[in-house]
């Protein structure tokens, strides 16, 4: 396998593959230790197939999917198998549950590589996937999660081409476990949220976990994205090339669609005196006020004298004076300056009030548009030619 380029921090990710045939969660396991198979967990999903496999937490590397192949080749010698057509219990699936964080440093072929032997490890020795805590980016915004899920909404038509007919709601051996496919509603909804809580809600409500994008992790704290409508395989290359391009949809909207700073100027005007600033009673700042509104300003010194206080007061006197009608409105000109290296700080250290200030702002919550919305946005042309070879294999059939 070609050693793949990265440019970016990896997406973590993992899957449950579904098997009937002769084989139980116990014959499997067992199947996998004489293989030498590790990492790799089994269940019986509640009896709705023979058994199923759970993947440690891989990022996408040629050293995960090469472990993944292990998998498939013991899970086979095992007595695994996907049947040719889907029951109406629905049939094998495998379901991808893929992170909204990025790992942090981990982006080379090795980095990737490196993890992947560290997670399978800490899977094989504890039956426990390994932590990512500390170890990952912010998750996605609300705006990210939004375009992942209806750029999928808005090109469902294609990805139903992409998979077997049975896994598409309306055919007759349709099952819920598959994953009811998102509905008009439920896309109105993602697009009004305001926040991610309200997209999980608009996703979940009407079938909870069963739908072809599953956000009820969110409600659980794990913010990672299942993935349902895939069907089953014994296949490395179908599940990898799944999963890399839900990586590619993912990590597209992750590097275009990003906060970007929207800059807002403010001009405030100070008040013309000290009188409209300060109490009556407060008449010595009152004074400091109106010397320092000047086009000169004052000097500590000139300060001093007119007022008839410490040095340490008047800092005390221009700290309250810049708490009271702003920092960037009180100017400190410092004896450098104005041309003085050297000499007393007290008579060369000027304050002015500026008449008028802006006030400069920048909003993050204004978003990059998406420059390109198709899920092909980072497709390669080999695995562009992959899925629509499939395309056609499936219509065929």
């Amino acid at each position: 396998m070609p050693v793949q380029i990265h440019t970016e921090n990896a997406l973590p990710f993992g899957f449950e593959p579904e098997f009937s045939g002769n084989i139980t969660q116990h014959t499997q396991a067992d199947q996998y230790q004489r293989d030498g198979v590790e990492g790799f967990t089994t269940c019986s999903d509640c009896g709705v197939v023979n058994s199923e496999t759970n993947s440690p937490i891989l990022v996408d590397c040629a050293f995960a999917w090469a472990a993944v192949e292990e998998m498939f080749n013991s899970s086979v010698r095992g007595g695994a198998t996907i049947p040719e057509r889907s029951s109406s219990r629905g049939g094998c699936g495998c379901h991808v549950h893929m992170s909204t964080r990025r790992l942090l440093n981990v982006k080379t072929e090795r980095e990737r590589e490196m993890f992947c032997r560290e997670s399978i490890a800490y899977t094989q020795r504890t039956g426990r996937v390994i932590s990512l805590e500390n170890r990952t980016e912010d998750p996605i915004t609300t705006e990210q999660l939004r375009d992942i899920i209806l750029r999928m909404y808005d090109q469902q038509d294609i990805i139903n081409s992409l998979h077997q007919k049975s896994r598409t709601e309306g055919h007759p051996h349709f099952s819920q476990f598959m994953g009811h496919q998102i509905t008009a509603g439920m896309a109105r909804r993602v697009k009004r949220a305001t926040d991610t809580s309200e997209i999980v809600r608009a996703m979940t409500e009407l079938h909870g976990k069963f739908t072809n994008i599953n956000l009820q992790n969110f409600e659980q704290g794990k913010q990672t994205i299942e993935f349902r409508q895939a069907g089953g395989t014994t296949e490395t290359i179908k599940i990898q090339k799944w999963v890399q391009l839900l990586l590619g949809i993912a990590q597209h909207t992750i590097e275009t669609r990003h906060p970007r700073p929207q800059m807002t100027t403010v001009t405030h005007t100070t008040p013309r005196t000290g009188a409209s600033a300060f109490a009556a009673q407060a008449r010595r700042i009152r004074n400091v006020y109106d010397m320092l509104r000047t086009d000169r300003g004052a000097t500590t010194h000139e300060i001093i004298l007119a007022t008839g206080v410490a040095e340490t007061s008047v800092r005390r006197m221009v700290s309250e004076i810049r708490n009271r009608i702003g920092d960037s409105a009180l100017v400190t000109h410092t004896q450098q300056a104005q041309g003085h290296s050297y000499g007393d700080g007290t008579d060369f250290t000027r304050y002015q009030i500026l008449e008028t200030w802006d006030e400069v702002t920048a909003r993050t919550d204004v978003v990059q548009d998406l420059s390109n919305p198709s899920i092909w946005a980072r497709t390669t042309d080999e695995d562009y030619d992959y899925w629509f070879d499939r395309i056609d294999t499936i219509a065929r059939r």
